[in-house]
């Protein structure tokens, strides 16, 4: 009898044990795993295109950096006081930089946000590589080594149906090689909802190929996107990741349904303009719109004709 009682409390002292070990294991897990809230997602480098409008004492020698990351926790992240750091340096410390911003500012569990760069010289510059450290508002951060090479393939356009419940990705290939696309990134993957306009995922040099995404319902007008495209060169098989974050706008000027006076008159134009939300200048910021206009329009992603997405 006084050797079942011993057992049994062997056990219970055991059961005890693991517990307590698991309590402890549980204390010291909130520490790891907020530094892996935040997931790296990806990277896009586009340097800035030279154009004729700029003068040699104003020419662009950067470029823009996304950094695309994703909330693998299952709280929201928020990003209204995000520390950003380059190369060990606090961004504000950095040369270079025109300006910054994380897009979403709010990131709910398992969604996309964007961390945009825009910088005119080094460290931004083709060929370059910069190492980059995010920290959320709760203390969540990552770290990550970026290599600056503006990729051939390109999103060219992202265009929705007229009832929002598709999207057209166009992505061109500015290379003298074809690619083949593995995945396509709308915010989460969206591969498996995609079709390939001519039936393969190939992209010749030069071509342009348009992937159709399906939704169940509606999508929202400026609905936030980080769109990615996932391929690899098929001569070397060398993965590749192009995109850019933009916001998804309606469908605007169906043909035959604006007056053929907008090309010849001025004020015309800026009203047409100014119903779509398509009065954009060559710098953020120089926009003809104001008020609500502004911020409902005003932000789309990247405004800057010196680098095309």
């Amino acid at each position: 009898m006084n050797t079942y009682r011993w057992t049994i409390f062997v056990c219970d002292f055991r059961k005890l044990l693991i517990l307590v070990s698991s309590a402890i294991v549980a204390v010291t897990l909130p520490t790891t795993r907020a530094d892996a809230q935040i997931q790296f997602d990806g990277a896009v480098f586009h340097r800035a295109t030279q154009t004729g409008i700029e003068s040699s004492n104003n020419r662009d020698d950067g470029g823009a950096l996304f950094l695309f990351l994703k909330n693998t926790g299952v709280g929201t992240q928020t990003f209204n006081n995000a520390q950003i750091q380059v190369n060990g340096a606090p961004l504000a410390s950095v040369g270079g930089v025109d300006w910054s911003r994380v897009w979403p500012l709010s990131l709910a569990a398992g969604e996309t946000a964007t961390l945009t760069i825009k910088g005119n010289f080094a460290p931004f510059q083709e060929s370059s590589a910069v190492n980059v450290t995010l920290q959320a508002d709760s203390g969540a951060s990552l770290t990550q080594s970026i290599a600056l090479t503006t990729p051939k393939l390109r999103v060219a356009n992202v265009i929705a149906s007229q009832d929002m419940k598709k999207n057209y990705v166009y992505v061109r290939n500015d290379d003298s090689i074809s690619y083949t696309v593995d995945d396509l990134f709308i915010n989460e993957n969206v591969t498996a909802r995609s079709r390939f306009v001519g039936g393969n995922q190939i992209i010749a040099p030069g071509a342009l190929k348009i992937i159709e995404v399906s939704y169940d319902a509606p999508q929202a007008v400026l609905r936030p996107m980080a769109v990615r495209v996932a391929a690899r060169r098929n001569d070397t098989q060398l993965p590749v990741v192009t995109g850019a974050p933009l916001r998804l706008t309606e469908p605007f000027l169906p043909t035959g349904t604006y007056s053929s006076n907008v090309n010849r008159e001025e004020t015309v134009m800026e009203d047409v303009r100014l119903a779509y939300g398509h009065e954009l200048s060559w710098m953020p910021g120089k926009f003809r719109l104001s008020g609500s206009r502004y911020e409902k329009y005003g932000i789309r992603g990247l405004n800057d004709s010196r680098f095309a997405l």
